[in-house]
């Protein structure tokens, strides 16, 4: 190993989070969801502190959205898909490109505010297993007892997703369970932070929603 990829791997942060903001918005009539308020705070600052509260406040963050979110501070990353709206697949590998190395990458949707609060299990489950590659939410379904995996609240190991995305080739409009198909997997049982709110009417059971004034697809 030459002495800068030591010194690189050294300096590395334990984590870097990816938070996919992007979309159409369509189940929200077309909004940023990020710029929603709930309780006069928008998701994106209610997540990005969540964030920190689970993994510590230097961690590097990564926001995924086609325009950008005014008022977010210099340290969070800003990236888009090129073309835009080109799936949550695609909005990974922009997020992903902007990292040189690391050790894990956390991915969650700034529709799920409070899913950042299960990183820390996610990666203890992670660090615990010898052949998996991502801890992953995977929710049972009270009427069938299935578990529903969810793969936008999950730990990866860096280079693991690294090779996944390279392996897809074009990651425009793939479905984010190609990532998940031929990868390892230790899957977590959700306690219901992993939730996330598609709707406004589901934003509504936390309390009063407001809604941005910015409306980027029409």
């Amino acid at each position: 190993m030459s002495l800068a990829k030591a010194i690189g791997e050294i300096s590395a942060p334990k984590f870097q989070v990816i938070i996919l903001a992007g979309g159409r918005g369509s189940r929200m009539g077309g909004i940023s969801k990020g710029e929603i308020k709930v309780n006069g705070r928008r998701l994106i600052d209610i997540i990005i502190e969540n964030i920190y509260k689970s993994l510590g406040s230097s961690t590097p963050i990564t926001v995924v959205h086609p325009t950008g979110i005014p008022g977010l501070t210099p340290e969070i990353k800003q990236v888009s898909e090129a073309p835009i709206y080109g799936g949550p697949v695609a909005g990974i590998g922009a997020a992903c490109a902007e990292f040189a190395t690391g050790k894990y990458i956390a991915i969650c949707a700034v529709d799920a505010p409070y899913s950042p609060y299960l990183f820390p299990q996610l990666t203890a489950l992670l660090e615990s297993s010898e052949t998996a590659e991502v801890a992953v939410v995977a929710t049972p379904d009270p009427n069938s007892g299935e578990s529903r995996i969810n793969p936008l609240c999950a730990i990866w190991e860096y280079s693991a997703l690294k090779k996944r995305l390279a392996n897809l080739g074009e990651l425009q409009n793939q479905a984010v369970f190609a990532l998940l198909k031929k990868a390892s997997k230790a899957l977590f049982p959700g306690n219901g932070q992993e939730k996330d709110y598609d709707t406004l009417a589901d934003l509504a059971v936390l309390g009063e929603v407001q809604l941005p004034g910015k409306y980027y697809c029409l």
